[in-house]
């Protein structure tokens, strides 16, 4: 995961992370449901998913994609990551 997506991720997850418990980022478990943490609902996920995509120049063919990869932050840091 590029810099410019990470940053996304911390732009989307930052303004719930002291409503769900959270000091930090770092704080989050990685394996975890973000939307089941209460850090992000259904709508602001496909917002963070389409800028991720820009941010990182990597498209996304969610049809083939476990779904589990898309909510969790190891996931994202799978699908962003230039290997994927």
């Amino acid at each position: 995961m590029n810099e410019k997506t990470q940053k996304t991720l911390v732009d989307f997850l930052s303004p719930n992370l002291a409503a769900a418990g959270y000091d930090s980022l770092q704080q989050i478990p990685d394996d975890k449901s973000l939307i089941d943490l209460g850090l992000i609902d259904s709508i602001s996920l496909i917002s963070m998913l389409v800028q991720m995509e820009k941010d990182s120049g990597i498209k996304i063919n969610y049809g083939q994609c476990d779904p589990e990869l898309m909510v969790t932050i190891r996931g994202l840091e799978k699908l962003f990551s230039p290997a994927a």
